[in-house]
């Protein structure tokens, strides 16, 4: 879990999910916490090795969860949505003004609710809960929803700098 969380584009759902089938919703959580957390945190180290080397112009995310007025508010956000590539959020969660334990607190804050959401809808799945499993891709609408409160922190803050 660790590794496919290091890499972009690896497919972390899908080995989240498993961890749901095989080890059940508790245990699948906790594993996928741990993992996607520790994978993100440390490819937050590498990219911030990286990002110093780099003369490309960051990513519309990485600006946006830069110029929030609460970034750590935006890296909590931007993990917890899963359609929001990490890696792109690693970026911009290294280019924040926060302390080491901040960004930590943050990454792991917003690792959880998808990696609790990937483990139950695993287990769901194999036991045939379909009603279980529509509740969880409620939540995920949801999530969406977090979408549109970074669009508008990220306009708020652009009104407040002209």
């Amino acid at each position: 879990m660790i590794c496919f969380s290091i890499i972009p584009g690896a497919p972390v759902a899908t080995i989240s999910v498993v961890a749901g089938i095989c080890f059940g919703k508790g245990l699948g959580a906790v594993l996928n916490i741990i993992g996607i957390t520790l994978g993100n945190l440390i490819a937050q180290r590498f990219f911030g090795r990286v990002a110093a080397r780099r003369d490309q112009q960051p990513s519309k995310l990485v600006t946006a969860i830069g110029k929030m007025r609460h970034p750590l508010l935006g890296i909590v956000i931007g993990y917890t949505i899963p359609f929001i590539p990490t890696s792109l959020v690693s970026l911009a969660a290294i280019e924040t003004a926060v302390t080491p334990r901040q960004l930590a607190a943050a990454t792991l804050l917003g690792s959880m609710p998808t990696a609790i959401i990937y483990a139950w809808g695993g287990d769901e799945l194999i036991k045939v809960h379909f009603k279980n499993a529509l509740m969880l891709v409620g939540l995920l609408v949801l999530l969406l929803g977090l979408l549109w409160l970074i669009h508008h922190d990220r306009q708020r803050a652009v009104d407040l700098d002209h």
